[in-house]
C-alpha cells in the first residue's frame, strides 16, 4: 500500500459540491458536527436552501441548519484549507470539475460518486483525489430538504486515495464523517 506525504489541514472547510440527497445529507451532518461546509447547488434547491436553510429529516428528527449555499464555485472564496466533496451525478462531472480548477486551483477533490470515471476525470485535472464508496439511501425530493432513511448511522462512506493508499488528508475527512453519524475508514 502506497502512503502519501502529509497534507496538513487544520480547521478544514468542506465545499460538498452537489448538495442533493447524497451531498446535501453530508454537508447537514458536518455543519451538525460544527464543521465548516459551504454546499454548491442549483436551481429552486439552491433558492430554498439560500433562504432558510438546509432541511434534514431522518426516522429521529427533523433539523433545519443554516448551512451557506452557493451557485458556483466562483461563489467562493477560496483560502486554500478546502477540501472538496463531489457529490453531482457523474454526466455533470466534467463541467464542475473545470468550473472548480477555474475558481479554487489545485483542491483536493474527492469523488464521492459511486461512476467509474469520477476520479480519472478529476485526476487530471487536480494532484490529491480520492475515491469515496458511498452507500447511503438517501432522498431529495423538496427543494431545501434531504431525507436521510437510516439511523442511528446515516450510511458508509469509506474512502482513500486514487489510485490506492491513503493520506492524512483522507484521514481526517474520514475521521469528521465518523463523528458526523458516518461510519467512514
Amino acid at each position: 500500500m502506497r502512503v502519501r506525504p502529509p497534507v496538513i489541514l487544520r480547521d478544514m472547510r468542506y465545499v460538498i459540491y452537489g448538495a442533493g440527497g447524497i451531498g446535501g445529507t453530508i454537508a447537514a451532518r458536518l455543519f451538525q458536527q460544527g464543521h465548516d461546509v459551504t454546499m454548491i447547488c442549483r436551481g429552486t434547491h439552491l433558492e430554498a436552501c439560500r433562504a432558510n436553510g438546509i432541511t434534514l429529516r431522518d426516522p429521529d428528527a427533523t433539523a433545519t441548519l443554516p448551512v451557506p449555499a452557493v451557485g458556483s464555485p466562483a461563489e467562493i472564496e477560496w483560502h486554500g484549507d478546502e477540501a472538496v466533496i463531489l457529490t453531482m451525478k457523474s454526466q455533470d462531472t466534467q463541467a464542475a470539475l473545470l468550473a472548480l480548477r477555474d475558481a479554487a486551483g489545485d483542491v483536493p477533490v474527492i469523488c464521492a460518486q459511486n461512476g467509474v470515471a469520477n476520479e480519472r476525470m478529476a485526476a487530471r485535472l487536480f494532484s490529491r483525489v480520492y475515491g469515496m464508496l458511498v452507500v447511503m439511501p438517501t432522498s431529495h425530493l423538496t427543494p431545501g430538504e434531504v431525507i436521510a432513511q437510516s439511523a442511528p448511522l446515516t450510511g458508509v462512506l469509506h474512502a482513500g486515495c486514487y489510485q490506492q493508499g491513503s493520506d492524512h488528508l483522507i484521514g481526517m475527512v474520514c475521521h469528521d464523517l465518523s463523528g458526523a453519524k458516518f461510519r467512514s475508514e
